[in-house]
């Protein structure tokens, strides 16, 4: 009559790798250690293959990004400067005179250049140049400061 198996309850999940090595028989053995050494050898070579290529892309996408935002900055200064023309008026001199008579010659001269810029823009907007309804302009100083003159 043969003896029947020894019972050998299942180990936790960490000890299941021993386990099953001490079920092959010792012929095997190096050979399954060697198979599990490449398999895992395997999966450690994918994953840098794997993370190279993922930093490789993500190089190439912040490089193509880059690019296009240079380009996109580049074509809105030409755009800029071809929508950004200067004018320029002719009025009466303010400098022989003074007070509120300088003043009025002032704002006549803004007035004739708000008119002009007015006019230059409703032309290239009927001839496609540039887009919107305009509908007034409005000239400030430059630059710009904190006390309004």
């Amino acid at each position: 009559m043969a003896t029947p198996d020894r019972y050998e309850p299942l180990p936790s999940l960490a000890g299941i790798p021993g386990w099953l090595l001490r079920k092959v028989p010792p012929a095997r053995r190096r050979m399954a250690v060697a198979a599990v050494a490449l398999a895992t050898l395997a999966v450690a070579v994918a994953g840098v293959l794997v993370i190279v290529g993922a930093q490789r892309d993500e190089r190439d996408r912040a490089a193509a990004e880059a690019r296009a935002q240079k380009a996109g900055a580049a074509a809105r200064r030409a755009r800029y400067q071809r929508e950004a023309r200067p004018h320029s008026g002719r009025g009466p001199a303010a400098g022989e005179l003074g007070g509120a008579a300088a003043l009025k010659a002032r704002r006549t001269l803004v007035a004739g250049l708000e008119a002009a810029v007015l006019a230059d823009a409703r032309a290239r907007t009927r001839r496609g140049e540039l887009e919107g309804d305009h509908r007034s302009a409005t000239c400030s100083r430059y630059p710009k400061g904190v006390e309004p003159r």
